[in-house]
């Protein structure tokens, strides 16, 4: 069967926007032809979607706009926001999580250790260093000890900038929308923990930012950065995307000069780069590595229509939808085919772009939760040390937590040969599987967030019949705390009369890391423990 690709890149918002909707009304058309024999819309509209497909180039101050084309556009219309490409390349390829060692994470525990700080140095806040901030406040998230209670701990960005950024319109519908609509109810909770209160418990805000309005000559701007990077126990890392190839190479030279200047070990920096990086001496370096290569990263063909993580989606979201299938564990391959072939379609035709988003960075985060755990993936066939097996995945990252059914599997001494279904109850083990299930949620919550989302109140859980989830308007039920979801789903279960079995989300958190080895398998790659100084990118 034929498949056609359309990208419309003309560097003119308003010419791409033209051509859409041209092509939008064409799509349109056909749908309507195709309906005369065909009057099961979903199936309709994914079989056009399996014909055609759309890739949209456009800025993301307009992401409105293209998003009412992507949602009229019978599944074969998407956006493509060239600064998220670019930043979900720098993500995947350079997590937080891999310059860390064995001093500042427990990889017993995952929790990353007392004393440590991370920052990331953001020079220049155009629309490069501000998908790279969203999008690493989505991913980069980690968890510490705080007297026995796990809690978040935020990353530190400080941002420099030869204008005031701090008040950023595209980050106050966005990012910032949560602190700015809900920071006079944190505040009262705090004062008056005894009131009744009108929502869940709120999460704690993603990280700590810090804008500091100065230009790169500037002697505050070597002070400032000074003052963060050279904290004893702090690991930082700085992205130059402020100016051209040139000058963002000469910042990083400088930077590199003040590092030995500054006898400081864990900075690493990473210079946006146009052209072509081996023009340039400093990136012969181990510390200094260029980034932003539009033509590998946004231009590709290939990525742009067979893209990695988003084929790891689609698998994350045909194990929601196994998991959500209330039926027992013993599931059986024809029962599992029809559940993956109702998901295919779902994905193109029900699904809304943010929730298909939100299981892409789910995917994404994966490779900082592994090396949180002393692990790491790479492609099949390049691992520096042997490849795991599922059963010694499963038994490293689960310990004595392991899920039904592996834990029979393992201790028969059998090995995992495919995914499994779990079923799970409501009762959840003190483990370092529920800690990851925790930091899951945490980083799910910083996900939301970073696109406007805000919580539900309770209210909108017991009256609305998607308890308080609503993607047009951006707010969701599940923007809590752990504990906020065990409320949460006592609230649905009083009001649905179903089991709190049935209404608990909190097993969706431990879905990703109990089933990371079948998505990394099925998309070949390996797990593979690592060992001091390796450098698998």
């Amino acid at each position: 069967k034929e498949k056609y690709t359309i990208i419309v890149n003309t560097e003119d918002e308003n010419l791409n926007i033209d051509i859409s909707r041209k092509l939008l009304d064409n799509i349109i058309g056909m749908s309507d032809e195709l309906e005369k024999n065909m009057p099961e819309k979903n199936k309709k509209q994914y079989i056009i979607s399996q014909s055609l497909e759309v890739y949209i180039f456009g800025d993301m101050r307009y992401v409105t706009v293209y998003g009412e084309i992507v949602k009229n556009g019978r599944c074969c219309i998407n956006f493509i926001n060239k600064y998220q490409k670019i930043a979900i390349d720098f993500i995947q390829n350079h997590p937080l999580s891999y310059y860390l060692n064995e001093n500042q994470i427990d990889y017993n525990t995952s929790f990353i250790k007392e004393g440590v700080e991370i920052n990331g140095l953001l020079i220049g806040f155009g629309k490069t260093n501000q998908q790279i901030f969203t999008t690493s406040v989505a991913n980069n998230q980690f968890i510490c000890d705080v007297d026995g209670e796990i809690k978040l701990k935020p990353v530190n960005y400080y941002i420099f900038d030869k204008e005031n950024t701090k008040n950023n319109k595209n980050l106050n519908h966005s990012y910032y929308r949560f602190r700015n609509e809900f920071e006079d109810d944190i505040k009262h909770r705090s004062e008056h923990p005894d009131a009744e209160q009108t929502y869940l418990p709120f999460p704690d805000f993603p990280a700590k930012e810090y804008y500091h309005k100065l230009d790169v000559n500037d002697p505050e701007f070597y002070k400032t950065i000074k003052s963060a990077v050279t904290v004893d126990g702090s690991y930082s890392y700085a992205v130059i995307a402020f100016g051209t190839d040139l000058e963002n190479v000469d910042m990083a030279q400088r930077i590199v000069e003040k590092k030995l200047e500054w006898n400081v070990k864990n900075l690493y920096i990473f210079v946006k780069v146009r052209g072509d990086s081996s023009l340039y001496p400093v990136f012969d370096r181990d510390d200094c590595f260029a980034i932003g290569d539009e033509r590998s990263t946004v231009h590709n063909i290939d990525i742009i229509v067979d893209y990695e993580i988003v084929a790891m989606a689609k698998l994350r979201s045909k194990i929601y939808e196994l998991e959500s299938a209330k039926k027992s564990g013993s599931c059986s391959r024809e029962e599992i085919d029809a559940i993956y072939n109702a998901a295919e379609i779902k994905w193109y035709v029900n699904t809304h772009q943010l929730m298909r988003e939100s299981n892409m960075y789910a995917c994404l985060s994966l490779r900082s939760k592994l090396q949180l755990m002393g692990l790491d993936y790479c492609l099949a066939g390049q691992s520096p040390s042997p490849a795991l097996t599922a059963s010694e995945y499963i038994s490293h990252y689960a310990k004595g937590d392991i899920p039904s059914p592996y834990k029979e599997i393992i201790e028969r001494g059998d090995e995992i040969e495919s995914m499994e279904k779990v079923v799970y109850g409501i009762d959840f083990s003190d483990s370092r599987r529920t800690t990851m299930a925790i930091q899951e949620h945490y980083r799910w919550n910083s996900y939301m967030i970073s696109k406007g989302f805000v919580p539900a109140s309770i209210g909108e859980i017991r009256e609305d019949a998607n308890n308080g989830k609503d993607y047009t308007i951006r707010r969701h039920g599940n923007i809590t705390t752990m504990d906020g979801l065990v409320r949460f789903r006592k609230i649905v279960a009083e009001k649905t009369g179903r089991s709190e079995a049935d209404t608990d989300v909190i097993k969706y958190d431990y879905q990703l890391l109990d089933e990371a080895y079948w998505i990394l398998s099925e998309s070949n790659y390996v797990i593979f423990k690592r060992n001091s100084g390796d450098t698998v990118q």
